[in-house]
């Protein structure tokens, strides 16, 4: 895809130019860094060009300036490795972005520390098919660059930073957070997906087909029509390949050179080899990939650094599945729990509470696991978190899950089956259990995901709260299908609507922003306070120290107001809601 708009910003500038990637430029195009220096230079051919930016990246010294480097907040950017094994000397060009660009990592060491923090940033999404090439075209011009921006390290259109202020868990401020002394902080250029590992052929277009039209006038609405019409397709590669971006970024870190980040030929930063702590943090999407992907990517931590203890941080993505919804039958009983309930793509959950945002009016559905069934035809209006979608995107799937399940895998694409029943690595979930941008998402069980809960938030929170509860009570125990975890495996930090001063509405994604990194939650007994107040900053650093721990399962809950509960904010005021 870099090559493609490689050759189209040439075409903007000479009409007659061939609308091909192997023809010699004749103009200078693309945008490097603030200086508007070049992407690619006229005499070489588009193609030449993608090959040689990825085998023989820009110089960090020639992209563009940003945070000074010696500022404790400034994370410096490093090349990730061409290859997994952390060198260049491999046959094919194993770690890429989807366009095919290089990846890229921006790191800050903390000097003799052996914990680390990797951070992938929730802005943008997968793509798959033909949504791939329009949206690193056209969703600049729908106004969503940084969505376009995440296909790419080298994005034609816009300059590459070789520094970066960090934010959030990244944030280098140790008045504000605990990781910014103690951690080598890394955050991995959002350039790909988490976890996936496939090359898939795509249709290049000069436009929008139609059926991408009607995808985008669904999600933004009145802007569709700014689109220019396809009137010609070719295909191009695109490269999900996130597990090797991941891989070679271990490798990297492992290497006397690949630790050498200021290039005077001494390496600044301790070996990943010889890590003790490794945290890996996403949000949003993107924590649904540390899900599928999480145990995965442990091993290969420890491919690398065998002594180290991986935990993984679930930002902002806490949905309950489709085992939850026969909980809501009549004869459920008060003994029903998502643990020994029997995952069925047939079974009879009773109408579901949920609209139709088009036809703006309530509609009848029954749960289904039709998003989750195998050998569909992909079309692009498929949800990013369909089977369909993640089998094109070659998604890691949770090994475990489908050992245990045999040829019936379909519960191992429910992402909350998968963290209830297959996800050994240890894992802290963070939350607003009414978060707006889940609940009005995609409801995944309906076959129809249009669909949204008719009820709003509220429907939503009642859902995970459930969920949460029968994590706390029953993760432990046998009736896991993997068998019983070890307590403390799972953290749960789930705010609810008792605010006491904080933001008044849920949130979606903590560990981007500092100041909601610092929000608080405090257990209660009645008014008083029975134990600290947690922030998610404190949430992390308990996980190293579990005598800390004042409970692993920190849900505002208000079944638990005649007892001890936790509470959103930082006083024992209002009560549980």
């Amino acid at each position: 895809m870099f090559a493609a708009r490689i050759a189209e910003l040439q075409l903007a500038v000479s009409p007659a130019f061939p609308a091909r990637c192997d023809v010699p430029l004749t103009h200078a195009v693309g945008t490097l860094n603030d200086a508007m220096d070049p992407v690619c230079a006229p005499g070489m051919s588009a193609n030449a060009c993608a090959l040689e930016r990825y085998d023989t990246p820009p110089p960090l010294s020639s992209l563009a300036s940003g945070c000074a480097p010696s500022s404790p907040g400034c994370l410096v950017a490093k090349w990730v490795s061409r290859c997994t094994n952390g060198t260049e000397q491999c046959t094919e060009r194993e770690a890429r972005c989807v366009d095919g660009t290089r990846g890229l990592a921006y790191i800050k060491p903390a000097p003799g520390s052996k914990h680390w923090v990797f951070y992938v940033d929730a802005s943008g999404s997968p793509c798959h098919g033909d949504r791939c090439w329009t949206n690193y075209r056209f969703l600049s011009v729908l106004g969503s660059p940084k969505s376009a921006k995440a296909l790419s390290t080298l994005f034609p259109e816009s300059p590459t930073p070789r520094t970066i202020s960090g934010a959030g868990v990244m944030i280098g401020d140790p008045m504000v957070s605990p990781l910014a002394q103690g951690y080598n902080r890394v955050q991995l250029d959002r350039c790909t997906e988490l976890t996936s590992d496939t090359v898939q052929m795509i249709g290049l277009t000069d436009g929008v087909s139609d059926a991408v039209r009607e995808v985008y006038a669904s999600e933004s609405p009145g802007t569709a029509q700014m689109l220019p019409a396809e009137t010609r397709r070719s295909s191009v590669p695109v490269h999900h390949r996130g597990l090797n971006v991941w891989t070679a970024l271990f490798a990297t870190l492992t290497t006397a050179a690949g630790r050498d980040l200021n290039g005077d030929g001494t390496p600044d930063l301790s070996s990943f080899a010889d890590a003790d702590v490794v945290w890996i943090i996403s949000g949003s999407d993107g924590a649904n990939w540390v899900v599928h992907g999480g145990d995965l990517l442990a091993e290969r931590v420890r491919q690398f650094a065998p002594n180290a203890q991986v935990r993984l941080g679930i930002d902002s993505f806490f949905r309950a599945g489709i085992d939850n919804e026969a909980r809501y039958l009549p004869d459920a009983g008060p003994a029903f729990n998502i643990y020994q309930s029997t995952y069925s793509e047939d079974r009879s959950c009773g109408p579901l509470d949920v609209y139709d945002p088009y036809r703006r009016a309530p509609v009848t559905a029954t749960c289904d696991d039709t998003n989750y069934a195998p050998n569909q035809t992909l079309v692009p209006k498929h949800s990013i978190f369909s089977r369909a979608s993640m089998d094109a995107r070659g998604v890691v799937i949770d090994a475990s899950c489908r050992q245990y399940h045999g040829a019936d895998d379909r519960p191992c694409y429910d992402t909350a089956h998968v963290l209830v029943h297959h996800l050994a690595t240890a894992h802290l979930v963070i939350s607003d259990r009414n978060d707006p941008a889940v609940s009005g998402a995609e409801l995944m069980y309906v076959g129809d995901t249009t669909l949204t809960w008719r009820s709003g938030t509220g429907a939503f929170g009642r859902r995970t709260l459930d969920t949460a509860r029968d994590i706390e009570r029953h993760s432990t125990t046998a009736q896991r299908e993997e068998g019983a975890l070890a307590f403390g495996t799972t953290l749960l930090m789930l705010r609810n609507a008792n605010r006491q001063g904080q933001p008044p509405a849920a949130v979606h994604v903590f560990t981007g922003d500092a100041s909601r990194m610092s929000l608080q939650m405090t257990r209660c007994n009645g008014t008083t306070p029975a134990g600290p107040s947690v922030s998610v900053f404190d949430a992390i650093r308990y996980f190293d120290d579990r005598t800390r721990i004042p409970d692993p399962f920190m849900v505002e809950d208000p079944d638990d107001a005649a007892g001890t509960f936790w509470l959103t904010g930082g006083s024992c005021t209002g009560g549980p809601q």
